[in-house]
């Protein structure tokens, strides 16, 4: 009868300091979501994040949030990524249309530029989605970061 009493009252303090440590470690996973996680918001003119409950520029490439994405090396490259086709998709679209701009007689040179201006769409399309995902893991790891 003893070693049944003094098994039940083991086990009832086991899973009180287990539901006291969940509780610590849910305080401190909505501390970290609330303080560190990044928010991206489109705007007229590039990008604008929110951190922490304050809204702040992010850049035209989102160039600002740099600091947040070099803690962790797999978020860094992604962020690299996004710049790199937003740029290439900013340069394909001014190229096509000065192409397009001096070239007006030619008969190739609307073909020529409406492919430019569609690769260079679909660039920052693609490194808009880098940035979102670049964001995302971001989060990712600071949330999962012990």
């Amino acid at each position: 009868m003893f070693n049944f009493l003094s098994g039940l009252l083991l086990c009832l303090f086991m899973s009180f300091q287990w539901v006291v440590a969940d509780e610590i470690s849910q305080a401190k996973f909505s501390e970290r979501y609330d303080n560190r996680t990044l928010y991206l918001q489109n705007s007229i003119i590039g990008y604008n994040h929110v951190l922490n409950g304050k809204l702040l520029p992010a850049g035209f490439f989102g160039e600002r949030l740099n600091p947040y994405m070099k803690q962790y090396p797999e978020v860094n490259s992604e962020f690299h990524r996004s710049i790199n086709y937003q740029v290439s998709g900013l340069l394909l679209n001014l190229g096509s249309v000065l192409y397009y701009s001096m070239n007006k007689e030619k008969d190739k040179a609307p073909w020529i530029s409406f492919t430019g201006l569609i690769f260079g769409i679909s660039f920052s399309i693609r490194g808009s989605n880098q940035l979102e995902k670049a964001v995302w893991l971001y989060n990712k790891k600071t949330l999962l970061q012990e």
